[in-house]
């Protein structure tokens, strides 16, 4: 049963007691031609444990009316405050994805992403960027680096960009590519990694 339907059936319970009290009252039956044989200030036990339910009951009734105001009260402010954490979700998911797309692509393992750039300027010979990647720095050799994968303009193995010496770089990024570079060759000046 949902909170409404409960505060309903207790309205009508309210408003039932309440009538029944009033007809009690108001001598209505029996009870009337009962109060006419006692003197008006000595009530008959039976009608003081009849006023006694009576009020019980009411206090009652409005104590459990007041309990289902708090529970409706506290359902509501339930409500906005998942409403709020909804609101603060979404925004979060909306700032990640402009993160996302403010990002260069992430190249598929089949092809790359079209970054190129001149051959000439980098860290190491415009004759070895040309041979890794063909100057691009958006280039993915999936199987390449020994099964590890090649990334970008240098073509640098998945190792040193996952816990190795450029973990704390982007591959994505072109300077963190130049950087990574410029680490493994110390400057420029060893081209082992790439053979020469």
């Amino acid at each position: 049963m949902t909170w409404l339907l409960v505060r309903r059936v207790l309205i009508v319970l309210f408003w039932c007691a309440l009538l029944a009290a009033i007809a009690g009252l108001l001598g209505d039956g029996p009870k009337g031609a009962e109060r006419e044989r006692h003197p008006p200030h000595v009530a008959p036990a039976d009608a003081r444990v009849t006023q006694d339910y009576t009020a019980e009951r009411a206090i009652d009734t409005a104590a459990v009316l007041h309990y289902l105001d708090d529970l409706e009260r506290a359902r509501v402010e339930s409500e906005r405050l998942a409403a709020e954490q909804a609101e603060r979700d979404a925004e979060a998911a909306r700032a990640a994805e402009a993160a996302r797309a403010a990002r260069p692509s992430v190249p598929s393992s089949t092809g790359s992403t079209q970054l190129t750039t001149a051959c000439d300027g980098h860290v190491i010979p415009a004759y070895i960027v040309q041979r890794e990647s063909g100057c691009n720095y958006g280039a993915v050799n999936a199987s390449g680096c020994g099964g590890s994968g090649c990334f970008g303009l240098y073509q640098i193995s998945g190792i040193h960009w996952n816990g190795g010496a450029c973990s704390d770089l982007d591959w994505h990024s072109p300077a963190d590519q130049d950087t990574c570079a410029a680490r493994l060759s110390n400057g420029g000046s060893n081209l082992a990694p790439w053979g020469g």
